[in-house]
């Protein structure tokens, strides 16, 4: 598992201790994926706004789906669940409900759904898993505290957006 740290974390530890701490945050990011997740000044921005509609607008691999979805899962889980660094952007308690449109159904599933099982503690997915949590046919994902994030695609009938 690759993953970063924070800046001059290693100038903090005592020496020898830098594989005990590497080990440690690993376990921790396993049960927790939202712990690793720092965002760039631009992800911090989207984060903020305090608008009932934001956007973040980008180039290939400037962070868009990443961010979006870290946002969504933020919201969506218990406040218990955001690491300190992002409970500033935590702003609605569960149960939290959204729909998230992207073009195809492939595209949700190669890119959409692969980024919520990398970022979700598997602990808030109702039943404790993605396969558990996640129902293809209705394309809507529960969690443990009566959050749902349902799925819509452009390729749609308009009448599958009225809701």
């Amino acid at each position: 598992m690759r993953f970063e740290i924070a800046p001059g974390i290693f100038t903090e530890l005592p020496a020898g201790k830098e594989a005990e701490f590497l080990a440690a945050e690993k376990h921790k990011r396993e049960l927790n994926p939202l712990v690793g997740y720092f965002p760039h000044s631009k992800q911090k921005a989207f984060h903020s706004a305090n608008t009932s509609i934001k956007a973040f607008f980008g180039g290939n691999r400037s962070g868009k789906t990443h961010c979006a979805i870290a946002d969504d899962i933020i919201q969506a889980v218990d406040r218990e669940a955001v690491p300190d660094h992002l409970l500033p952007y935590k702003k609605w308690d569960a149960p939290f409900k959204c729909w998230i449109g992207c073009p195809k159904f492939p595209k949700l599933e190669e890119a959409i759904l692969p980024k919520i099982r990398e970022l979700t503690p598997k602990a808030q997915f109702l039943g404790g898993s993605f396969d558990k949590a996640y129902s293809k046919t209705d394309k809507l994902l529960r969690f443990q505290n009566g959050s749902t994030i349902g799925f819509k695609t452009y390729d749609q009938d308009v009448d599958a957006y009225s809701s």
